[in-house]
């Protein structure tokens, strides 16, 4: 499909130079009409749960507008007229359920996602209903406040000794409970939900689903986190991210959690991830926004199992669906070489590294926020955006103890920059 680029990024690691590549070539090459999860296997289908995190490194890097609007249709198409669930792929073919796994919250996230970089709420409102239906769908199957229903989870992550005898038997969410990813999942949505209602001037709906939100999260603290540890469900690092990121932890506890995440990435697992293709998502989200750009860093550019770096040293130019087989030499047919869910990680590179993100105050580019997250071994990234203003562009680079920042601002955009810790003050050219 013609998607021009609309990105480019480029740092001093030559590691991540080259992870940010196969994310575009891994990226591009699946976008067929529908965003495919592989092109060389005979599945090449739209699967929501992949697009749930992988939306927003594709519409940082390409022009995905008219793309989405379409395969937004697709999912809509294949809702069902009476039960109001979407299906696991759309469109809706030889693969795949209806329901769909819970954690297909794409259908939402995806026009969100259109609006917050276009300003076009058509998208939004010619799909509200339908958010609201599946919405609707997975609380009207829920048993005591939770939803145990659940296919992927947060799927394919990294194997354990336990189960290295089978790369199929590494592809369930085997450390974080079904459970517990399909009633956040619930929360999640009510979460967009709450903004998109906002946007649409939809007051009473926007309270509806704010009041959903405050209730649900009350219950799922009470159901899944232990006061005393600070651990949610299984204390896993995706239990932990996924309440983290959308606000889900108490105030007072948010430090307690996040350092149990810190240790459980730094320390338990020497700066490795367990987690699927979900959570690893928002692991980076979670570090970048509560003072961890070190740690983000780290494992963005880690090179021994699991990571992106041992697949790279090991021939790949595309992101690979398992992490197994640089470092066993298993081969399955599971084992697909470009697959786009985990090239997730390309959002961390405009977002956070970079520090360009968009403000919903502001959606188009008319506000934007430029917050880089500037871990200690790196001395500069850049980013550049092709954005429905202009050209947006920012440059980090170090200079003896000080940080020196060029930065280039279309007409009618109002950009805000945070100089970040522990820098007091940054050199600004344009």
């Amino acid at each position: 499909s013609a998607v021009p680029l609309a990105a480019q990024f480029s740092c001093e690691n030559e590691l991540l130079n080259k992870l940010h590549r196969s994310v575009l070539w891994s990226e591009a090459t699946n976008l067929h009409s529908v965003p495919t999860d592989c092109p060389q296997r005979d599945e090449r289908l739209g699967w929501l749960n992949d697009m749930t995190v992988r939306a927003e490194e594709a519409i940082y890097n390409f022009d995905m507008a008219a793309f989405y609007t379409k395969w937004v249709e697709d999912i809509r198409e294949a809702q069902g007229e009476t039960t109001g669930a979407i299906t696991d792929v759309a469109p809706f073919v030889r693969y795949g359920r209806r329901p769909a796994d819970p954690v297909c919250s794409s259908y939402l996230v995806v026009p969100w996602l259109v609006y917050l970089h276009t300003g076009d709420t058509a998208l939004l409102r010619r799909h509200f209903e339908g958010f609201q239906r599946w919405e609707d769908y997975l609380l009207s199957q829920t048993e005591d406040d939770r939803l145990y229903y659940s296919y992927f989870g947060d799927w394919c992550g990294p194997l354990t000794i336990s189960d290295s005898s089978s790369m199929a038997s590494g592809s369930y969410s085997a450390i974080t409970s079904g459970d517990y990813v399909s009633t956040w999942a619930i929360l999640f949505n009510a979460f967009l939900l709450v903004k998109i209602a906002k946007v649409l001037g939809k007051e009473e709906t926007t309270e509806r689903y704010l009041q959903l939100f405050e209730r649900g999260r009350a219950i799922f603290n009470q159901m899944y986190l232990d006061e005393k540890t600070g651990q949610y469900g299984s204390g896993s690092q995706a239990c932990n991210a996924f309440a983290l990121y959308i606000g889900l932890v108490p105030d007072h506890l948010v430090d307690k959690v996040v350092q149990n995440l810190v240790h459980d990435v730094k320390d338990k697992n020497d700066t490795h991830l367990t987690t699927g293709n979900q959570a690893t998502k928002y692991i980076f989200d979670v570090l970048a926004q509560h003072g961890h750009a070190d740690l983000a860093y780290a494992l963005a550019s880690q090179d021994t199992y699991p990571s992106w770096g041992l697949n790279i040293l090991n021939g790949a130019t595309t992101i690979w669906e398992r992490w197994e087989e640089a470092s066993t030499g298993l081969v399955t047919q599971c084992c697909s070489q470009n697959h786009p869910m985990y090239a997730s990680i390309g959002s961390y590179f405009h977002r956070y590294l970079v520090g360009i993100t968009p403000d919903e105050e502001g959606p188009a580019f008319e506000r934007v926020r430029i917050e880089p997250k500037v871990p200690q071994d790196l001395q500069w990234a850049q980013s550049e955006l092709d954005t429905v203003k202009g050209k947006l562009a920012c440059k980090w680079s170090k200079k003896d103890d000080s940080l020196v920042v060029q930065l280039e601002i279309p007409f009618n955009c109002t950009a805000h920059f945070l100089v970040p810790a522990p820098y007091t003050s940054a050199e600004i050219t344009d």
